[in-house]
């Protein structure tokens, strides 16, 4: 009849609207799931991909044909590939959980991935699973520079406790040393033995001033520097720490091999770079070679140095025969914390320091490798004609003077050795442990006093704090200020409030004895004494 011919059209239409709004709403649901940045996928029981949205090409490197029917954990990082097993069967029994693991690009690096995942059941199966895997490379890169940041930020505090401690130290040592040099006849071997000493703490000076360079509470003073002498010193300490396995070979050719540079940053970089060398061979022993050699650039082959003017240049090549750096990476070695090495052997700092110091000092470093046969690093500064200032000459004699000193330092083992140098040396010496008394004894008698030698860290007021507290009570009066690290001053800081000079500790008596008559004065006789 008409009227059934009627409903069977309308539900035909009905059938066809209904199809329609599906296949809009299924466009609709595809459109969406292939254009947002999130990587959707679907797996069958085994773990092998049955779908995955085309943004696994940005994630992963990967086209979506490329994963369908494999496993998912093929594209898995080894090192989270126990922990993923886990994971996937805790989701098939319906215990669903956001995991964060390290999958593998089709570049064969490594990205971290947030994924949120449920079951997908066939009656009261589990048949596979459905999820989401967001990108959060970036995120875990910034978290893991925080962690660095923190880490070297506590490594700075301590290593300016450290050097403060330990310079006051030395301070006891050296000062008690040069006491009892004073008393003994040069022929002596008592006197000879004292004298290494001394030479072991203005070593050990500078092991500390490695520590604060490294942690960089330390700023950069270049000097005329030997970079062969550097070479052949720092391969002295290295020898030791090397395993036998690998041995070293030193080729040192320049002619001039003079540069301006900060020796304990440029220290810094040597070891670092042998640091890098000896890890590459650790497990097969192999070859460390250091070379040193003279490199003229010219219009010639400026082409090839594009960072660096026409000139005199030093070439430092440090090279190994391990197992080389591959070529897909080899364009982020010198990124800060990027690193190849396993958690905990190391922070991805060290290429990245290196890289810093040397471009601050004009230069630049260059790389060449070969995956299985090894690494070369180059160095390039620039070459001076300034000779190095070969070192004070001996002294026989050390200037005198009597004026009347105030002496504030809050450490009594240095304070008391201090104390009877400059006593030997003629000055009429008020020893204060503390800066308060220190402060109470000038305000009743400030004019007794000719010069104020202070320590800057001290509890309670500081050195600095201290000098400016006394010179608003004698605007001229001469202040010398000691630290064995300070934050907080610095030799030109110290100067611009007034102080009229700084000194380092440990603080030897042949250079306090100079800076006492450079700021008060002529000498006042001398004192016999040979360093």
């Amino acid at each position: 009849t008409l009227e059934t011919l009627a409903a069977q059209v309308g539900g035909a239409i009905a059938r066809l609207q209904a199809q329609e709004a599906l296949r809009q709403s299924e466009e609709k649901y595809r459109e969406l799931v292939e254009n947002i940045n999130e990587v959707i996928y679907s797996t069958d029981e085994k773990g092998c991909f049955t779908y995955v949205s085309p943004a696994v090409i940005t994630t992963l490197g990967y086209q979506s044909s490329e994963l369908i029917g494999q496993p998912f954990t093929k594209f898995v990082h080894e090192d989270d590939l126990a922990k993923h097993k886990i994971r996937y069967a805790k989701i098939l029994s319906g215990q669903m959980e956001p995991s964060e693991y390290r999958m593998k690009t089709k570049m064969g690096e490594s990205r971290w991935v947030r994924s949120s995942s449920r079951p997908v059941y066939e009656g009261d199966r589990a048949v596979g699973i459905q999820g989401i895997a967001t990108d959060i490379t970036i995120m875990r890169n910034l978290e893991v520079q925080l962690r660095q940041a923190q880490k070297m930020e506590a490594i700075g505090t301590l290593a300016g406790g450290i050097a403060h401690d330990f310079n006051n130290i030395l301070g006891i040592i050296v000062g008690n040393t040069e006491l009892a040099l004073l008393d003994i006849q040069e022929t002596s071997s008592t006197y000879h033995n004292l004298e290494e000493i001394r030479k072991a703490c203005l070593r050990a000076r500078d092991v500390v001033l490695q520590i604060l360079s490294f942690s960089r509470q330390r700023e950069a003073e270049r000097r005329p520097l030997k970079l062969g002498l550097l070479l052949r010193e720092s391969l002295k300490l290295l020898r030791s720490s090397i395993p036998s396995s690998i041995s070293i070979q030193q080729n040192i050719l320049s002619r001039n091999d003079i540069v301006m540079a900060d020796a304990t940053q440029i220290s810094q970089v040597l070891l670092n770079l042998c640091a890098n060398a000896v890890h590459a061979m650790r497990e097969t022993g192999g070859m460390l070679e250091l070379s040193l050699r003279d490199l003229q650039i010219d219009s010639e082959n400026q082409n090839l140095y594009p960072d660096l003017h026409p000139g005199d240049y030093l070439q430092l090549s440090v090279s190994d025969s391990g197992h080389g750096i591959e070529p897909t990476i080899i364009n982020r070695i010198f990124d800060p914390y990027f690193t190849t090495k396993k958690v905990g052997e190391g922070t991805g700092l060290g290429l990245a320091v290196v890289h810093g110091i040397v471009k601050n000092h004009g230069g630049v470093i260059l790389v060449e490798s070969q995956p299985g046969r090894g690494t070369t690093f180059h160095v390039l500064l620039a070459s001076v004609s300034t000779q190095p200032d070969p070192g004070a000459p001996v002294v026989t004699e050390l200037p005198k003077g009597h004026e009347r000193i105030l002496f504030v330092e809050d450490e009594r083992a240095v304070a008391e050795a201090l104390k009877l140098l400059l006593e030997k040396l003629g000055y009429v010496v008020t020893l204060k442990t503390s800066s308060l008394e220190a402060l109470e004894i000038f305000r009743d008698h400030a004019q007794a006093f000719d010069l104020v030698i202070t320590d800057q860290t001290m509890p309670v007021m500081t050195g600095l704090s201290l000098a400016k507290e006394m010179l608003k009570i004698r605007p001229e009066l001469p202040i010398i200020l000691c630290t064995g690290f300070s934050e907080q001053v610095n030799e030109e800081n110290a100067k611009a409030l007034g102080i009229k000079a700084f000194i380092m500790k440990p603080i030897m008596m042949q250079e306090m004895a100079k800076v006492l008559r450079k700021v008060l004065g002529k000498n006042e006789g001398v004192l016999p004494f040979s360093s």
